[in-house]
């Protein structure tokens, strides 16, 4: 796909902006993003058949700037096909997808790309976050989780060689927000991509992470915004779960890790199954998830090919060691 060449010394970014209804906080995005001061982009939005004025922003955004090109979904796709196509639609070295509710310093984009370029083994860059509310401020309380569990929820540094520790403190992590962050066109296409699955996107950094370390930026120059909590069951109905499947969203996430892992580093397989099952034994919300996990193998065994879901049993052995 062509873009506007503003500077064509300089490595192609493509972004990509899934959005559905986004009519209150678009704006914001598209201003902070055509405000970067790096030279070679563009911004690629797909509105999942949005019913607000999302199209006529977005149209007038496009009419305005060559660097904007959006595409309109005859019907919603649902949020995972749609991210897929934004990535489908780029034609760049680097990709990097932008939720239409999130703000970004000027320097993003020209950071990240310098990170990427510093560091030829890397696969994918990003910065530190700041955490700001629904009015674009910044949380600041100490009670707040945004405040109190930061180290937990800011991107974490997996620059290290070692393909089972960047893993192991991946999945450690309260938050996965490295989704939002610069990644390598042709790593990102030998991933199984973004898929509609429960943690997918936390997948999909894991298949990344076993092709080769991050880079991170240590300053604050993305800004994710929290907006209201929605509750669990809710949110589970984009997944099309049975009933049966909505038990055990969790073990079918670590059903999903596991293939991932037999994929991608089939030789060391066992050793990061081990990994992960003590990483959950230091998280209370994990322990409590493999407590029952002996009981759903049998349900997912229903759920998956059944010529793959011996996998989830290969991880019975240590579960001993995480639940006691």
């Amino acid at each position: 796909m062509d873009i506007v060449k503003l500077n064509s010394g300089l490595p192609g970014v493509s972004v990509g902006m899934p959005v559905y209804n986004g009519e209150k906080f678009i704006r914001n995005a598209l201003d902070s993003l055509l405000a970067q001061d790096y030279g070679n982009f563009e911004i690629i939005i797909c509105d999942n058949a949005s019913t607000d004025k999302t199209a006529e922003i977005c149209r007038e955004y496009a009419g305005r700037d060559p660097m904007v090109k959006y595409h309109l979904n005859e019907t919603n796709l649902g949020p995972f096909k749609n991210f897929g196509k934004t990535f489908e639609l780029s034609g760049s070295e680097y990709f990097m997808w932008a939720a239409y509710d999130d703000e970004w310093e000027p320097s993003f984009i020209s950071r990240c790309v310098e990170a990427m370029e510093n560091s030829p083994s890397a696969v994918m860059s990003y910065s530190a976050i700041e955490f700001i509310d629904e009015d674009g401020k910044p949380f600041s309380s100490p009670g707040h989780d945004c405040v109190k569990y930061y180290h937990l929820l800011d991107n974490p540094d997996l620059s290290m060689p070692d393909v089972r520790e960047r893993l192991k403190r991946l999945f450690g992590r309260n938050g996965w927000y490295s989704t939002y962050g610069l990644v390598r066109s042709e790593v990102l296409r030998k991933t199984r991509g973004m898929r509609s699955a429960f943690g997918s996107d936390v997948v999909l950094l894991m298949e990344l992470c076993m092709q080769g370390p991050f880079a991170k930026v240590p300053e604050k120059l993305f800004r994710y915004r929290i907006l209201s909590a929605k509750k669990f069951d809710d949110f589970l109905v984009q997944f099309n779960l049975s009933e049966n499947e909505k038990k055990y969203p969790y073990l079918l996430f670590l059903y999903d890790i596991l293939e991932a892992v037999s994929i991608y580093r089939p030789e060391i397989s066992g050793k990061i199954y081990r990994d992960l099952v003590v990483e959950c034994y230091r998280h209370d919300k994990w322990k409590g998830h493999l407590k029952n996990f002996a009981d759903g193998v049998l349900f997912v065994k229903d759920s998956v090919k059944k010529s793959e879901y011996h996998r989830l049993f290969a991880l019975l052995p240590f579960l001993p060691l995480a639940i006691f």
